[in-house]
């Protein structure tokens, strides 16, 4: 007959995924068996769950530094289009800030939005008066929802080489894995993206977008629904 012993003290119970051993002290050692504050032993913060970043790759992500419109000019000679960036002395970082300091549509400013996908970039390039689907966008990358994150700004710096609000569709830090044009875009023959940084912009045709950037079309808009007690046609205005 085989007798079971419970609470064995010389076997460790078996820790969670990212368990975070906490700090001791030699006053809570000697008041308490237990600490009262867990702090987190990558960087030394209270609360963490021990999946963030060592402060190694914090400073080498701090180090990277953004790409200019310099850059993205150059990358854009290398096709010979007789493209030329355009600088404003106001901000351009959002598509109605660029639609008012170019004096066009909202929907003609192509907004460059960066998703990182199982470690992956992944570029977007949609309407200035649409927003994008990440649904849509995980069945075209065929993963599920959760493993599309938007990119941080850190991130953007990191693998296009330009903060939020100046992505440009050509001249990235590293080749994106994807390139997706939203189909809003088909409404216009001229199109207005970024160029390098938020006060930045070019103009581009429909056409030439698509080889500049070797993007491909697809439709990665939201869907607008509509509210309870407004018409359809108060939504589409």
């Amino acid at each position: 007959m085989s007798v079971k012993v419970l609470n064995q003290p010389w076997r460790r119970p078996r820790r969670p995924h990212g368990y975070c051993p906490p700090v001791w002290s030699y006053r809570q050692r000697q008041t308490s068996p237990r600490p009262r504050v867990r702090i987190c032993r990558h960087v030394r913060r209270e609360g963490c769950c021990g999946h963030c970043p060592s402060p190694r790759a914090i400073a080498r992500i701090e180090r990277v530094e953004a790409l200019t419109p310099e850059h993205v000019q150059t990358a854009l000679d290398a096709f010979q289009l007789g493209i030329t960036i355009r600088l404003f002395s106001q901000s351009t970082a959002t598509a109605p800030l660029a639609a008012a300091a170019l004096g066009c549509e909202v929907g003609q400013i192509a907004k460059s939005i960066g998703f990182i996908v199982q470690a992956q970039p992944v570029l977007v390039i949609a309407s200035g008066d649409q927003r994008v689907d990440d649904r849509k966008l995980a069945t075209l990358l065929g993963v599920t929802r959760k493993h599309v994150k938007l990119a941080t700004p850190a991130q953007c710096i990191e693998y296009f080489g330009y903060a939020p609000g100046g992505v440009p569709p050509v001249g990235h830090r590293h080749r994106p894995y994807r390139v997706y044009l939203d189909t809003s875009l088909q409404r216009y023959t001229q199109i207005y993206p970024a160029g390098g940084s938020s006060s930045a912009i070019f103009c581009v045709a429909l056409a030439a977008l698509v080889q500049i950037s070797g993007g491909i079309f697809a439709d990665i808009r939201r869907e607008a629904s509509p509210r309870c007690g407004t018409p359809p046609e108060v939504l589409q205005e």
